[in-house]
């Protein structure tokens, strides 16, 4: 049997000895051993049986020899190996085998006949392989029967152990992604892997033995590694490391990282050159971005205005970027400097408990401070500090003194707005709504929510609303500057007047940014002027009046009285001549009627007959005169209150009043219909304005209304009802002067008249005069 130490020899003989078999015998000559396949190999049927002795196979393998090698064990005695020609048993010549004798000496003496077939592709590598061996034959030591031959044995496990890790050194060569070369002195390929074929899309057997320039082309070659290969053989260097950017292949270029490396002899010589290809082109992409990026960040910062100091815990500058003339100190550089050796002790304990701060914590440090700034003055700054290490922080610092003045200006003007009483508008290029101060907001009711991002025009109540903003934003757009006026209606839809100046926004350049607008409420100046101006033209009107009544009743008190002369003298002598005096004397009596009225109006302000009296009876008295007169289809509906109500007027002049209101009733009524009369004391609080005044009516008053169930009177003509000699009657039928009249008198007594129309449903005239206290008998007011 083979024990443990002879097998782990016989393992290392095989493999040294290469694919094969072996038979195995002790120094007796019993054999203890053979592998599975030795009978193969050698064509026999049956393989030697353990236990027998070596003798009977020496037998059988000579007559299976297709000639005569002569004996032998005398010629394995005296060869490393002998080549056989074999036949199996009944089968014609067809093997061809190599025998070769090898002694194991340790721990006992074995014999070990080794075995491999030399047919087909195994020849080469065996015959390789045998050239190699340095196993040799040495003379029979020992005595013992049929063994005449033996082998001295040589330890080949330093040598085995060697070949297998230069096979693995050769696997990783071909495993590598990187190109490996050896190129010798001639500069031809001896040693070239996978990669370096890729490279330029050939194979290993291609490329091997060939020359470089027939590889990589003579353009390369001659313009770059020429060069490099000869200083390598020069012996000039000990390692060469380019980066090149090769085109491996039409349209493909790649850059590559070269390594030529002098391989040196056991003299020293260098007898080739070692190349280490590696494609770095991602590597190189890579690089480029990071020095791109590198560049963009170094380009940022110089352009960014702020400074940016970096200091370690002690508060020792360690870099900075910063002009000199932005700095406290000019005079010296500030890298080594420690902070409080060069700065106030205010500062320095600042900056020193903020990078105390910003080290303690994973954060970052906001905080302002003032330096004096040679050339410059006192200087506001901003400072954000960050880690940027252990034991570093870095500082980015901005003036912002120009920003905080700026901030100050802006805070005053931003004041300066929102406390005008002007209602400010603010748009886009587009007339899109993007500020509105308090006193836009008061005026009109709306929010800035609730117009932002849209256009002003839902403000403008004119009747052409349209037409008037679109002309307003194309003023706008051509550059003017638009003042004007408007009628503008509020959240809750009342209407107001308002006078508004527009202009257009510009940056420093010049660039139009949006529109501001300022609008102001001129509803009351606005009835203040047609209120001065109607009594400037109602006291014209009075002085023209009362001029031309004064002739005219003059005038008229001459054709009366000669009428009656004529009447006296000749009358009941012609009938036509008293039938013409008649009417001479209606029409004179019509005209003194209008005088009457003329100098009414004109002389309205003489209230020196003025006294508090009860209202209500001169009511009663008035209608009761009129009855007679007013049309029998007419229903007369008064209403009168329990209590007194009394006021400071003349009786003939209240009479008056109400008998104009009463009669321009009846004359609102062709067909009939309902006259009501209702006396009320009233409290207004709503501002509705006198159409009489054009002021906003408030307060306790005695209220007298006439109303009609007529036809209404239409919008248009309400401001006009109150001038004098306007009348929509016919002519003849009317002089205009009715309610001109009722609104000089009712100024007179410092009252005021409202007007409530609706066309088809009637008119309400309100007369309101000041009441009377009735204790003490002066107006309330």
């Amino acid at each position: 049997m083979i024990d443990s130490r002879t097998a782990s020899l016989l393992n290392l003989v095989l493999r040294e000895w290469g694919p094969g078999g072996y038979l195995c015998w002790e120094a007796g000559g019993e054999i203890v051993g053979a592998s599975e396949d030795f009978a193969r190999w050698l064509g026999l049927i049956e393989p030697p049986s353990l236990g027998a002795p070596i003798a009977r196979f020496w037998e059988r393998l000579s007559r299976r020899c297709a000639s005569d090698p002569e004996e032998l064990r005398q010629a394995l005695a005296t060869l490393d190996h002998l080549d056989l020609r074999v036949r199996e048993d009944g089968q014609p010549l067809e093997r061809r085998i190599r025998l070769s004798l090898r002694t194991l000496c340790e721990p006992d003496i074995r014999h070990v006949l080794l075995v491999r077939d030399l047919s087909g592709s195994l020849a080469a590598e065996l015959a390789t392989r045998a050239n190699d061996a340095r196993i040799s034959m040495v003379p029979p030591r020992d005595t013992l029967g049929e063994v005449r031959l033996c082998l001295a044995f040589e330890d080949v496990r330093e040598r085995l152990t060697t070949e297998a890790e230069l096979k693995c050194y050769r696997d990783m060569v071909e495993a590598s992604s990187d190109a490996l070369v050896f190129i010798d002195r001639a500069l031809r390929y001896r040693v070239v892997n996978v990669a370096y074929a890729r490279l330029w899309r050939r194979s290993a057997k291609a490329v091997l033995g060939k020359r470089v320039e027939d590889v990589v082309g003579r353009e390369l070659f001659e313009t770059k590694l020429k060069a490099r290969l000869q200083r390598c053989l020069d012996g000039g260097c000990e390692a060469l490391s380019f980066v090149d950017e090769i085109l491996v292949a039409p349209g493909v270029a790649k850059h590559m990282e070269s390594t030529y490396t002098p391989h040196r002899g056991d003299e020293g010589a260098v007898i080739g050159i070692l190349v280490t290809i590696r494609d770095v082109t991602e590597r190189v992409a890579a690089e480029l971005a990071v020095r791109d990026s590198e560049q963009r960040a170094r380009a940022l910062l110089d352009a960014m205005p702020d400074l940016m100091f970096r200091l370690d815990r002690a508060g020792v500058y360690l870099d900075y970027k910063a002009n000199r003339e932005e700095l406290m100190v000019q005079d010296t550089d500030l890298i080594g400097q420690r902070v409080r050796d060069i700065t106030p002790t205010a500062f320095a304990d600042l900056i020193e408990d903020k990078i105390a701060a910003t080290l303690a914590s994973s954060g970052f440090q906001e905080f302002e401070y003032a330096l004096e700034i040679p050339g410059r003055g006192r200087r506001e700054w901003e400072a954000r500090m960050v880690r940027s290490g252990a034991g570093e922080v870095i500082a980015t610092v901005r003036d912002i003194t120009d920003r905080k003045a700026a901030a100050a200006r802006l805070h005053t003007l931003s004041f300066v707005v929102e406390q005008s009483r002007e209602a400010i508008l603010l748009t886009d290029v587009a007339f899109r709504v993007t500020y509105l101060n308090a006193a836009f907001q008061t005026m009109f009711g709306w929010s800035l929510d609730e117009l932002r991002g849209q256009r002003p025009d839902r403000l403008n109540a004119e009747p052409d609303s349209v037409a008037h903003q679109t002309n307003l934003y194309r003023r706008l757009e051509s550059g003017q500057e638009v003042f004007s006026e408007a009628i503008n209606r509020r959240k809750d839809g009342s209407l107001f007047h308002c006078q508004f100046w527009v202009s257009p926004l510009r940056d420093e350049e010049g660039r139009l940014v949006g529109y501001m607008g300022s609008q102001r409420d001129v509803s009351e100046p606005r009835r203040l002027r047609q209120a001065l101006i109607q009594t400037q033209k109602m006291e014209a009107i009075g002085r023209l009046t009362g001029g031309i009544a004064h002739d005219f009743n003059n005038i008229l008190g001459s054709v009366l009285g000669f009428a009656e002369l004529a009447r006296r003298r000749h009358g009941g002598a012609d009938a036509k001549l008293d039938a013409y005096l008649e009417q001479i004397d209606i029409a004179g009596t019509r005209a003194r009627d209008l005088v009457r009225q003329l100098l009414i109006f004109s002389r309205g302000d003489r209230t020196a007959k003025a006294r508090p009296l009860p209202l209500a009876p001169m009511v009663e008295e008035v209608m009761r005169m009129l009855r007679p007169i007013l049309p029998a289809n007419l229903d007369i509906r008064l209403k009168l209150p329990d209590t007194p109500l009394r006021v400071r007027v003349d009786p003939p002049h209240f009479q008056q009043i109400l008998m104009n209101l009463a009669l321009n009733a009846r004359d609102a009524m062709p067909e009939g219909g309902v006259l009501g009369v209702t006396l009320r004391a009233s409290r207004l609080d709503d501002g509705l304005e006198c159409l009489v005044c054009a002021e906003p009516v408030d307060g306790d008053w005695v209220e007298l209304i006439v109303s009609d169930t007529g036809g209404g009177i239409p919008s248009e003509h309400l401001d006009l009802v109150f001038q004098p000699f306007f009348t929509t009657k016919a002519v003849g039928d009317g002089s205009g002067m009715g309610l001109a009249v009722v609104a000089g008198l009712t100024r007179t007594y410092e009252g005021h008249v409202l007007v409530r129309s609706r066309l088809g449903q009637g008119s309400a005239f309100h007369l309101l005069l000041p009441p009377v206290d009735p204790m003490t008998g002066t107006d309330t007011e």
